[in-house]
């Protein structure tokens, strides 16, 4: 794995050499391409205008800000290398903040933060751990490729989590979703409450994503797998064995996380559907009663 971005974590007067990988991987070995059904050929995207009904070329082609109803202002090359940030290779920490205090709505991409070379191991570690320690996340601003970016630091294993941060306005307020203020303003029936923290508290497990792998992606294998032999024209010409091995690693990799699935216990046998009634004066939550 090659680091995206090297610099410093600067903190006050302290700078530490760092590096930063990205944490997401993608879905390797499931990206589908759009190809012609005749030919199975790999189609090309073209830029047309519907009012000079043609086909446009890249040289002809502007970036602009719709400032009112089909009413454009058009922004030169100019104008956003004056916008650019020049990069400084530093991740500046502004301050620190409770653990619990950024909210995981506003995490955008995941990176992870390691020392650059041996000198910087022993202070990247002093750090990690006192982040650790006491419980606290970095707010750092860095530029990269051009562009500024909000940062929130926190300690994970022997790294640093770096998350970039979406803005305010980048947010959608729930005010917006009328459904979420009736949940607000629903009455809650104690005896459902309890009965709800009970069915919680069983059926709360640990923390494991391979046990909770879904269906989606070993049906998907199956089918491609299946179609490859009886239909050489799905593959590339001279690349068999690239594809089954690929599908044998998928499938290898599905069996081991689907060793162990899931199992949600039940603090008592649940009767069908039809025949448990709910019963209560809250409009939002009734006395369930379980037969």
């Amino acid at each position: 794995m090659r680091p995206v971005w090297k610099g410093y974590l600067k903190i006050d007067l302290v700078a530490i050499p760092v590096q930063m990988y990205t944490a997401h991987t993608g879905q390797k070995g499931m990206r589908f391409d759009l190809l012609h059904r005749q030919c199975r050929s790999k189609i090309t995207e073209q830029f047309f205008c519907p009012v000079c009904d043609r086909t446009v070329g890249g040289d002809e082609l502007a970036k602009g800000f719709e400032y009112e109803k089909g009413v454009y202002i058009l922004d030169s090359d100019e104008d956003f290398k004056a916008a650019q940030k020049k990069a400084t290779r530093t991740v500046d920490i502004m301050k620190f903040v409770d653990g619990d205090k950024v909210d995981p709505i506003y995490f955008c991409h995941w990176h992870y933060l390691v020392p650059s070379g041996k000198n910087a191991i022993e202070a990247f570690a002093l750090f990690r751990q006192a982040m650790a320690d006491e419980n606290k996340i970095a707010l750092a601003k860095a530029v990269i490729g051009n562009r500024e970016h909000l940062l929130a630091i926190r300690a994970r294993g022997g790294e640093l989590v770096a998350f970039t941060l979406h803005h305010p306005e980048e947010i959608s307020s729930p005010e917006e979703i009328k459904e979420a203020g009736k949940v607000r303003a629903a009455r809650i029936d104690q005896q459902s409450l309890r009965l709800a923290k009970d069915l919680i508290r069983k059926t709360t497990g640990e923390f494991d994503l391979e046990e909770l792998s879904g269906e989606h992606v070993k049906t998907l294998v199956e089918i491609i797998r299946d179609k490859s032999p009886a239909e050489p024209g799905n593959a590339p010409a001279g690349e068999p064995d690239k594809l089954l091995s690929l599908m044998d690693a998928l499938e290898l990799s599905i069996e081991r996380a689907g060793k162990n699935k899931l199992k949600i216990p039940r603090s008592r046998k649940q009767e069908p559907r039809a025949k448990r009634k709910a019963t209560g004066t809250s409009p939002a939550v009734g006395k369930i009663k379980w037969k």
